[in-house]
């Protein structure tokens, strides 16, 4: 499965290894985190999320946010599932490591695509200093760009917008470092209040919206305020109407 989204979104999610594979736990300790180790206003976790194409879960997607050796790490592991086990083989890892203070900052993206095929990877690294991002991108091609105060990574994106949400922000702009010479941007449109069948239970959740309007495609998110605005479902459509979804399937508190 080499579908875009497999390798590169959430939102860029796809949201989204970790510490620890959460097992599913009942709603009510779901909504009611006890956690005691915060960062940016976010407790650390463990979600797991199941990424299905018609009706078939294709990939599971674990993401986690902790810290590790006295460092803030945000990580997102991709392995294949069902079918797709019988002919492919991939483990993709991304990492943010981030800078403490009061918004989720990187000081480091890291990517690494195993199994299949020769292991690729990219590293990216911020320097708040010089306003600089440098390292090479998955193909070899060098990375060097400036950057604002703001800039992400994709990964770190996640938690920017799980910070923003939870603060009432209005405006939902991101900036992002994701090829060797450009800033990319992200636009999310508030759509209201839906509700959200989960394994977790029915839960209450903002609905955003981003269109990239260069590929046709639209990403529809569904943030669950109860579970600290963590992404409890994402739909990319594209152009010709084909869909891929993304929804959680556990989550644990630390």
């Amino acid at each position: 499965m080499k579908s875009r989204f497999y390798t590169r979104r959430l939102p860029a999610l796809a949201l989204f290894g970790g510490l620890v594979l959460a097992p599913t736990v009942p709603a009510a300790a779901a909504t009611s985190p006890q956690a005691v180790n915060t960062a940016f206003g976010i407790p650390f976790f463990s979600a797991q999320y199941a990424l299905k194409k018609l009706g078939l879960t294709v990939a599971k997607i674990t993401v986690s946010f902790g810290r590790e050796n006295g460092r803030l790490i945000y990580r997102q592991v991709t392995l294949p599932a069902g079918v797709i086990t019988w002919f492919r083989h991939d483990r993709i890892t991304e990492e943010s490591l981030l800078a403490p203070g009061p918004v989720p900052l990187p000081t480091e993206y890291r990517f690494l695509h195993t199994g299949d095929g020769p292991t690729k990877q990219a590293v990216i690294h911020f320097d708040r200093q010089t306003d600089e991002a440098s390292g090479h991108m998955q193909n070899g091609d060098p990375v060097k760009v400036a950057i604002d105060p703001g800039t992400l990574d994709r990964l770190s994106l996640q938690l920017a917008l799980m910070q923003a949400v939870a603060k009432g922000q209005k405006t939902l702009r991101f900036t992002t470092v994701e090829t060797k010479n450009k800033l990319s941007h992200y636009d999310f449109h508030d759509l209201g209040h839906d509700t959200v069948m989960t394994p977790l239970g029915q839960l209450d959740t903002l609905h955003l919206q981003r269109v990239w309007q260069a590929k046709h495609i639209r990403f529809d998110f569904w943030l669950a305020p109860s579970l600290h605005d963590l992404p409890v479902k994402l739909i990319q459509t594209d152009g010709d109407g084909a869909s891929l979804g993304l929804y959680l399937q556990s989550v644990r508190w630390y």
